[in-house]
């Protein structure tokens, strides 16, 4: 005897893009803070992540919360 399950809903997502879908607070950006120069001459920049970032290891947390 074969089984077969009916489901109501169906839910579908892309994971590679989920931490993107978020913003930071503005009180926790200055967290996610990057220096960047093109070379050695160049005055260094500094730029302030205003998404969840990937690889950190609150991402998975700080994108369900």
């Amino acid at each position: 005897m074969i089984s077969i399950l009916s489901y109501t809903y169906l839910f579908s997502a892309d994971i590679t893009n989920m931490y993107t879908q978020f913003l930071m607070d503005g009180r926790d950006t200055p967290f996610q803070r990057i220096m960047w120069r093109d070379s050695p001459d160049n005055l260094i920049k500094y730029y302030e992540l205003t998404i969840v970032t990937i690889g950190v290891a609150s991402s998975p947390y700080l994108a369900t919360r």
